[in-house]
Formats: structure tokens, sequence, C-alpha cells
């Protein structure tokens, strides 16, 4: 299975079941500005847009596979992303409105 495969198959299980959000928990407690382990300046995304993650995983970003968004993006499905280590952390959302840091 290609990378990305079990947050594709989340996504696309939100939209078949006609889910209105979908939350896909990684070993990150969000969505950054760049990677956390090679820049201690990097910021966590509070809120993103479908298109800047998009765009983030299209260039590298490994946290999500850009298909994954593009789905979530069809469906107007939210994703929330949280940490497996942390269910307590709110993490980065990821639906049509604008960045927030």
């Amino acid at each position: 299975m290609e990378d990305g495969g079990s947050d594709i198959t989340a996504i696309a299980l939100a939209k078949a079941l006609g889910l209105k959000e979908c939350e896909i928990f990684k070993d990150v407690d969000g969505i950054y500005s760049d990677d956390p382990n090679k820049n201690k300046c990097a910021t966590k995304y509070k809120q993103i847009s479908y298109n800047k993650m998009i765009e983030m995983a299209k260039n590298g970003a490994k946290v999500l596979h850009y298909k994954c968004v593009e789905i979530a993006k069809e469906g107007n499905i939210k994703i929330i992303v949280k940490s497996t280590f942390n269910f307590e952390n709110v993490g980065t959302i990821i639906d049509k409105e604008g960045e927030i840091i």
C-alpha cells in the first residue's frame, strides 16, 4: 500500500458515511509550518485550509497524504490531526477556512 493509505481510507470512509469530520491520530500533535524536529522555530497551526495542506503535502510534508486532503475537500469533511500520545491536545483542524497559527 502506498504511503498515506490509512489516512486515505479513513477519509474515504468518513465521506461514504456522510460524516462532517474525521479525527486522524499521528505521532505528531498537529501540522507545523516546518519539520519541528529540524527547525525548532516551526510553529503549529491551530487551523489550516485544505488548499494549504494539499500544497504542503505535495511539497514533502509527511503528516498527511495529499489525496486524503483532496477527498476531505470534495466532501467538505473537517480533518482533525491529533497526537496518538496525547489525546487531550487539540491538534490542528484542516478545513475550508484560512490559516490560524
